[in-house]
């Protein structure tokens, strides 16, 4: 069992993720801001921490940046559906910061969980990193589709 940070901003998606993680065993923390990080409200210690890149207020990159900087040997995994720029751009800056992992969004839900027991049973270091990102979709789908593509 690990203790997993999750942060993502749309509630819907937030869920399931905890949702499922929690039916493998995990002990999950879902926030929807990373301003709750920041303020110390969350603590650091987590195994994984999985955080989306863009959200209101303090986004994903700041996230990955503070737990990089204040506990080196949390293991970070970013995920994006894009924003202004392309998913790819804000999932390469990421890598850069850290994450070990990158995922775009919509994702299959099996995917994420094979890849999050990947990332904890491996004892990697920022210089290590390798990138698992899923193919992009044909067409963008809204962020209410999301969910219902994770179950498909």
């Amino acid at each position: 069992m690990a203790k997993i940070l999750i942060i993502d901003d749309e509630p819907d998606f937030l869920d399931v993720l905890c949702k499922v993680l929690t039916r493998t065993d995990h002990e999950v923390t879902a926030i929807s801001d990373g301003a709750q990080v920041l303020e110390g409200r969350t603590g650091v210690d987590f195994d994984l921490v999985v955080t989306d890149i863009i959200m209101p207020g303090v986004e994903g990159i700041e996230t990955l940046a503070y737990f990089r900087r204040i506990s080196p040997d949390i293991k970070l995994v970013a995920i994006s559906g894009g924003g202004c720029f392309d998913a790819s751009f804000h999932l390469k800056l990421a890598r850069n910061l850290g994450a070990v992992r990158t995922l775009e969004k919509p994702f299959d839900v099996r995917m994420f969980l094979d890849l999050v027991e990947e990332v904890l049973e491996e004892d990697r270091t920022i210089g290590d990193a390798v990138v698992l990102d899923s193919p992009a979709p044909k067409a963008r789908a809204p962020h209410g589709k999301v969910v219902q593509l994770l179950f498909e």
